[in-house]
């Protein structure tokens, strides 16, 4: 979440999500690939993201939270997320090129596949 509000951050805020909700449908279709080849799938997002890679029967999608962070480049900034039981919280970065949104999240999946993941 950017601290102050102006319109150029909500319309950054907005371009971000929009490059979310693209890499999203590009997963759902097969287009995602890790660097070994491996096609990344949604239920790899979705452990990502809550710890689960099963969708509970009773999801509730009020108790996540989609949060924006400025990435510049002396910081480089991946998704990051914080999980607990029945919540959680997805930290994006708000970047200027689609192609970055997907190197981010390739990057944090590999993450997790190799046990971890960075905050």
């Amino acid at each position: 979440m950017l601290y102050a509000q102006s319109p150029e951050a909500t319309m950054c805020q907005s371009i971000s999500y929009n490059f979310f909700i693209q890499f999203l449908n590009s997963v759902a279709n097969g287009d995602v690939l890790m660097p070994t080849g491996i096609k990344v799938n949604l239920s790899d997002v979705y452990l990502f993201y809550t710890g689960s890679k099963y969708v509970p029967i009773t999801y509730d999608s009020s108790k996540y939270v989609l949060e924006f962070k400025l990435n510049d480049s002396r910081n480089r900034f991946r998704p990051s997320c914080k999980t607990c039981d029945g919540c959680g919280k997805l930290t994006i970065p708000i970047v200027e090129r689609y192609e970055d949104m997907v190197e981010g999240w390739i990057d944090a999946i590999c993450n997790l596949v190799s046990g971890f993941t960075t905050a």
